[in-house]
């Protein structure tokens, strides 16, 4: 009886060790990565922006209110995805006087982030040849998908000139002219238009 059961209990123990031997490990749930931020699209690579404004007022010279036109085309170039290039035409004349128009030229480079819905922003660089240094700030333009426009604010005196707040930048469609050569753009001072009236008072003397 005993052999008996010590052979039942050894085949127990031989049944037991190749069950445990034979028993799956515990599998864990996969749990899936957080998703990250998607990249932003960058909808300004390659294209680029234009503006026309025309104003008139009257500056004030030797206790008389001289009219005065103004006018400037102005254009954007986002040359890749994080730089481009601003450039600026301006003109000013005189019609009651003598006095041939008065030009102004500006280039800025820039540097850009697109916050992917309304908001470009800006570190703006160019060369003052009046200081002899050179220049950097930052700027926003605001887009607006809806309308396909890109609004950038002036300052008042800027925009006392050219009797707007704002410029607003319309694309330019692909394969027309533009309106503004960087080839032909020279690097120039201030983010000021007031030397335009300069000139003239120096034109009229």
């Amino acid at each position: 009886m005993k052999s008996t059961l010590r052979t039942f209990a050894t085949l127990m123990l031989a049944a037991t060790l190749t069950f445990a031997g034979c028993k799956k490990e515990k599998i864990e749930p996969i749990v899936p990565e957080t998703p990250g931020e998607q990249p932003v699209e960058n909808i300004f690579i390659g294209t680029s922006w234009e503006n026309h404004t025309e104003n008139s007022f009257t500056y004030p010279i030797q206790g008389m209110n001289i009219p005065m036109l103004v006018e400037a085309d102005m254009a954007i170039d986002f040359i890749d995805s994080v730089s481009g290039e601003l450039f600026m035409d301006m003109s000013l004349i005189v019609p009651d006087y003598p006095v041939p128009p008065q030009d102004f030229s500006q280039t800025m480079s820039f540097a850009y982030t697109f916050n992917g819905k309304d908001s470009v922003k800006l570190a703006i660089e160019y060369y003052d040849e009046e200081s002899g240094d050179t220049v950097q700030y930052e700027d926003f333009f605001v887009y607006d998908k809806a309308a396909n426009t890109l609004t950038w604010s002036l300052g008042t005196e800027d925009a006392e000139l050219l009797g707007v707040d704002s410029i607003v930048f319309t694309q330019r469609e692909l394969g027309n002219a533009k309106a503004i050569i960087p080839g032909s753009r020279t690097a120039t001072g201030k983010k000021s238009w007031q030397k335009l009236v300069e000139k003239v008072l120096r034109a009229m003397e």
